[in-house]
């Protein structure tokens, strides 16, 4: 399946193109090996950003249900979703208070070395992938921890 689907899918693709380049549509650009082969321009560092980030965060959005129904025995959607709008509101109220009372907004930092405060859109873009990739790993290793404590 993992050979055989992604072939079909390609000459579908290429199939699909000729027949409407045949009949006077869109101008087709068929897809081949070498285009895999291509190397990215130097520029291309953002979208490696973006892409990682969607993918891992489409992953969290199955990663975080199955933590919870690994974590909760009863009604885990709804535990889980609660239990996540705690923690982000938590992490919110954490970041008003020490910006807001305790004036850290009027903070200046040096920012040649302070990755964990963007100042930019491809910073907060790293951060953000950062952040991700470390929540999935994080809760893929809670669930497998409580699905062998179960076991035992």
């Amino acid at each position: 399946m993992l050979i055989v689907l992604p072939f079909l899918f390609w000459l579908t693709f290429n199939l699909e193109g000729y027949v409407f380049k045949l009949f006077g549509g869109p101008v087709f650009d068929p897809v081949g090996i070498s285009d895999l082969l291509k190397t990215p321009p130097a520029e291309a560092d953002i979208p490696f950003w973006a892409y990682t980030f969607m993918t891992s965060a489409a992953f969290l959005i199955f990663v975080l249900p199955f933590t919870g129904a690994a974590m909760f025995s009863k009604q885990p959607l709804v535990k889980t979703l609660f239990s996540i709008a705690l923690v982000i509101a938590f992490f919110v109220t954490y970041a008003y208070i020490v910006i807001e009372p305790f004036g850290l907004s009027k903070y200046d930092v040096n920012e040649s070395n302070m990755w964990l405060i963007p100042r930019s859109e491809s910073g907060a873009l790293k951060l953000a992938t950062f952040l991700a990739v470390v929540s999935n790993l994080t809760m893929l290793s809670v669930a497998y921890f409580k699905l062998k404590e179960r076991e035992v």
